[in-house]
């Protein structure tokens, strides 16, 4: 029987939210995925092995005999192929060196030549340098008959233009490996080659209800981009603030402003989303790293907070805008509902994207490509599903990163993909209705994407 992940209580198999507390039930997908991901953490276990604290002897497992066992199959295969390759290389030199001792002359190394002269009936052998005139005149020699005596005659090979014969079989492999090399795969199509933009804007108009939308999408495989509707407009951003902070992070630790050392207190400001918890963490300290995983991994509320506090409303604001993304404007950290004072947090999908971009990108040492691929998505335990990641197209996605938000009035996401040779970026921005109603546009604009982008 399923449970209620918040308050506890019993849930029908057709129930979509919590009777007592009006929690959303998480989908038969995202639970398969939150089976999936218990498997692999279970596969992870690693059981230690260690001596018995009395006795000398130890009795190794089957399991601890069969790796033993592959393991010198494997060393004294290694070491046989080392052998042949040196046995091997020696034997090459010691024939490639005869071959060059037998080319050369027979007589004395330092190009003369034995001939025999005859003086007053007897014959008497010298040596002597061959005449300039025969070696200016070889072919003369030739018809004339030889001077010299006990030479050999030095050939060369004739090479396979002119012989007319065919080439060698190394030719051959080098015509093959060459025209191989030619090949190239087919590029994946650029997506403002291949998107109709009116598709996705069908997709939003029968599947939701929002006043203010943008959709952008970067094409990172072939620097192609694809806007609907104007998404330089700010929008209010929810928790999708989580990439500016990260960005500002990024910039001030490569600057040398800050280090992912630095250590900050944990100080709880809200509740809700997140993974932080107060009984275990409150007034602790934690390494500025810590705090920029947890952020982006679980959509961390509390953490949010902690890094706009310790980073500055102005500071983010001032790096994100620096850097060319002039709609960034965060004014608050996360508040709960009716407490905004007015305040809010805004932002394009266009600058969203390509803040990701250059995250994901190298941009910055601190935070590469390697820490993207390491907590840039939203723990699956999360009750928000991921929209994007729900289109069938990418169940089996090589890749796919994700932050994103929502509201009573408002879903967000931004998403890195890349399935069988597509790679690119898609930035969601709904505001004007409840966060979850956007399900059917989202991932049908999703599942849109991924069908023409993949080759």
């Amino acid at each position: 029987m399923e449970v209620c992940r918040k308050c506890g209580a019993a849930l029908r198999d057709t129930d979509k939210f919590c009777s007592q507390c009006g929690t959303r039930v998480p989908s038969a997908g995202v639970r398969a995925r939150q089976a999936k991901a218990q498997r692999k953490k279970q596969q992870k276990e690693i059981t230690f092995r260690t001596k018995p604290e009395k006795g000398t002897h130890y009795r190794e497992n089957f399991e601890e005999g069969e790796n033993r066992s592959r393991a010198l199959r494997a060393t004294v295969t290694l070491l046989i192929l080392m052998l042949l390759a040196v046995a091997g290389f020696a034997a090459y030199y010691f024939f490639s060196d005869r071959s060059a001792s037998r080319s050369e002359p027979s007589g004395n190394r330092n190009g003369s030549v034995p001939i025999e002269i005859l003086s007053e009936g007897q014959a008497v052998s010298e040596t002597a340098a061959p005449r300039s005139e025969e070696l200016q005149q070889p072919e003369k020699n030739a018809e004339n008959g030889p001077k010299i005596v006990g030479a050999e005659e030095e050939t060369q090979p004739a090479s396979a233009e002119e012989t007319g014969e065919p080439e060698t079989a190394a030719h051959e492999e080098t015509e093959k490996i060459t025209e191989t090399e030619k090949q190239t795969e087919a590029p994946a199509p650029a997506a403002a080659d291949v998107i109709d933009v009116s598709q996705i804007q069908n997709a939003l108009a029968s599947g939701s209800t929002a006043t203010s939308a943008e959709v952008y999408i970067y094409d990172m495989k072939n620097d192609s981009e694809v806007e609907v509707n104007d998404c330089s407009e700010p929008l209010r951003l929810s928790a999708l603030i989580t990439v500016p902070i990260l960005y500002t992070a990024a910039s001030r630790i490569d600057a040398g402003e800050l280090s992912m050392d630095t250590e900050i207190t944990y100080v709880t400001s809200i509740g809700g989303r997140g993974e932080m918890t107060t009984e275990s963490r409150e007034g602790l300290a934690f390494p500025l790293s810590f705090y920029l995983q947890t952020m982006v991994n679980y959509s961390d509320n509390n953490c949010i907070n902690i890094l706009i506090d310790y980073l500055g409303l102005d500071s983010i604001n001032a790096v994100c805008q620096d850097a060319g993304y002039s709609t960034i404007r965060l004014e608050r950290g996360l508040v709960m509902p009716g407490n905004t004072g007015g305040l809010d947090n805004y932002g394009s999908a266009r600058d969203i994207t390509g803040m990701v971009r250059d995250l994901y990108s190298g941009k910055f040492s601190s935070v590469g490509t390697d820490f993207m691929k390491e907590y840039f998505h939203i723990s699956e335990w999360d009750s928000l599903p991921t929209l994007i990641g729900q289109a069938p197209s990418l169940a089996d996605a090589d890749l796919f990163l994700n932050q994103n938000g929502f509201g009573d009035t408002r879903y967000l996401e931004t998403a890195i993909i890349e399935n069988k040779g597509a790679s690119y970026i898609l930035t969601v921005i709904l505001n004007g209705d409840s966060g979850l109603a956007y399900s059917p546009a989202v991932q049908d604009i999703s599942e849109y994407v991924s069908s023409v982008l993949t080759p």
